[in-house]
């Protein structure tokens, strides 16, 4: 015993650690694991708070692996509560359960889903299944303690590229420096028809590294501040796919030192400047997550974020060229600034009519609220109006994504900021009008993107991710998840998301108004040159109980 304390002290004194004697995992822990009732799926960040309020948080299979001096082999009180999930409240209004806590016992909790989204692994980060590797059982993910170093990251972009998903992310906290990796982070993964890891369980990152294992820069900073990239696209050309970035660098205000664009290089395996586009430094950066349109036989990449809807042809210039850009608006010059309802587009019916057309200022929501407020532009002409579909409350048309989907045969968008609204319309650039919550965090989750190149069963089932953290928020930092992406999954089925549809005012072929919806024959009435929308419906076989 003198011995293995000295061994112990020598140790410590050399600075390799603390030691401690080693107890099995099955034998030392207490297994909780905590699932959602409708699926038996295990729910990721449910805290438990006992009475000595040291809180833990369940992991990606909803595991905790529960060992507490003084607290084991007895009956213990836990507070239990997760954003978006429901547990019975006790005689003082608290969520509650108590646990007769045993070394090597196991219990399972039900919650219930209050949310229409599940959300199913923290994709980022590390010890994803931390717990879970506590326990001593099997976890999905090759490298599940860390991957790369990374402890936390930032908004995610992502493209497929050369039969791979290819992720990039921004700021990367790493171990050893708090400014770990601020030049972009990037990683690939099988497409879903060459992996054996299902989309469901987690995401098996093979990242680029440097020579000491962690997340390598993507890119030259070449200069101080940090580098952020806007949107990724793949554009192919010539018979190769350029994979093409827009960046920033900028400095810890948002202000913007350098903006442009980048092109990966194979063989470096790096972002490489391509070009400088000084047009763009007044922009703020917004995360954007580009998506193919054909229009009018002629295909270009559209792209929403808070500044409004723009669009651009596919080839390496234009979009690397800020002329190239058209701008969806209803102004009448190129002034960027509508001063009187005279600097509106109108028709001869009074009408405003919103195209696209280049360099000119695109109708983002503050413009748009701006103009109403002025009475240059009445409330009912504003191109964004969007509404909760339950409270029917006016709610801001956020950042997010804009996607094609199958099952649904409409355009998509999944957008917000702690609560996530699902919205879908006939056009990609709307009518966007009614919203339903599907998700909602108790801290900031921001960028949330819809990956379609994860949909399962043609769309019926798709799978979103934001950046949770309370960085810029007041919520609580939980351990693990703060700064890392959570990943949701939502099937297109549920209830809640079942929308109210525009009904067309349309024209039968004896000049007699109809209604349809759009998967019907739409044609204008004589004499406009746009439908109308007098009302919206469900379609009849979306029906609602109740």
């Amino acid at each position: 015993m003198i011995k293995k304390v000295l061994a112990c002290l020598t140790i410590i004194f050399l600075g390799f650690g603390s030691c401690t004697n080693n107890v099995s995992a099955p034998n030392k822990y207490f297994h909780v694991q905590v699932v959602d009732e409708s699926t038996g799926e295990g729910i990721p960040m449910v805290e438990l708070l006992a009475l000595n309020n040291h809180p833990y948080y369940t992991d990606s299979y909803g595991n905790i692996a529960f060992h507490e001096m003084g607290l084991m082999n007895r009956e213990v009180y836990f507070q239990i509560r997760s954003p978006g999930y429901y547990f019975p409240k006790d005689y003082t209004g608290r969520s509650s359960i108590k646990l007769d806590v045993r070394e090597g016992g196991m219990q399972k909790i039900k919650m219930t889903r209050a949310m229409a989204a599940e959300r199913i692994y923290r994709s980022t980060g590390q010890g994803i299944y931390y717990h879970t590797q506590l326990l001593g059982l099997s976890t999905p993910l090759k490298k599940a303690s860390v991957n790369a170093g990374v402890l936390g990251q930032d908004s995610n972009l992502s493209a497929i590229y050369k039969n791979k998903i290819f992720w990039v992310w921004g700021d990367s906290f790493l171990p050893h420096d708090y400014h770990g990796n601020f030049a972009i982070s990037a990683a690939t993964s099988p497409l879903p028809k060459d992996n054996p890891l299902a989309q469901s369980v987690g995401i098996d990152y093979e990242y680029f590294t440097d020579s000491s294992g962690n997340s390598s820069n993507m890119i030259d900073p070449n200069g101080p501040g940090y580098v952020w990239f806007d949107w990724l696209m793949n554009i192919p050309e010539q018979g190769t796919e350029r994979l093409i970035a827009k960046f920033a660098r900028v400095n810890a205000y948002f202000g913007n030192y350098e903006r442009g664009t980048a092109i990966f290089n194979d063989t470096l395996q790096l972002f490489e400047r391509y070009k400088n586009e000084d047009s763009w430094l007044p922009d703020g950066h917004s995360t954007t997550h580009p998506f193919l349109v054909q229009s009018n036989g002629i295909q270009y990449f559209y792209l929403y974020n808070d500044q409004g809807f723009s669009r651009v042809k596919p080839t390496l210039e234009s979009v690397a060229s800020a002329d190239a850009y058209e701008y969806l608006t209803c102004l009448t010059t190129p002034n960027n600034e509508a001063v009187s309802s005279s600097d509106i587009v109108r028709n001869q019916a009074g009408e405003v009519i919103y195209a696209w057309k280049k360099n000119i200022q695109p109708i983002s929501l503050s413009i748009q609220n701006k103009w109403i407020e002025q009475s240059i532009l009445k409330p009912s002409e504003a191109l964004l109006q969007t509404y909760d579909l339950v409270t029917g409350l006016p709610i801001d048309l956020q950042r997010g994504s804009i996607r094609w989907n199958e099952y649904r045969q409409r355009w998509i968008m999944i957008m917000g900021t702690q609560d996530i609204y699902y919205l879908e319309a006939d056009t990609p650039v709307g009518p966007w009008t009614y919203a339903s919550k599907i998700a909602n965090l108790d801290n900031f989750y921001y960028n949330p993107v819809h990956h379609d190149f994860l949909d399962e069963g043609h769309g019926q089932f798709i799978y979103f991710e934001g950046t949770y953290t309370r960085f810029w928020g007041q919520g609580k930092m939980v351990p693990h998840y703060d700064y890392n992406q959570l990943m949701h999954r939502l099937d297109l089925s549920h209830p809640n998301v079942q929308l109210p549809l525009p009904v067309y005012e349309t024209w039968t072929d004896d000049l007699e108004p109809a209604y349809n919806f759009r998967n019907s024959q739409v044609n204008s009435p004589p004499g406009k040159n746009k439908l109308s929308i007098p009302f919206y419906a469900l379609e009849e076989d979306n029906k609602l109980p109740g």
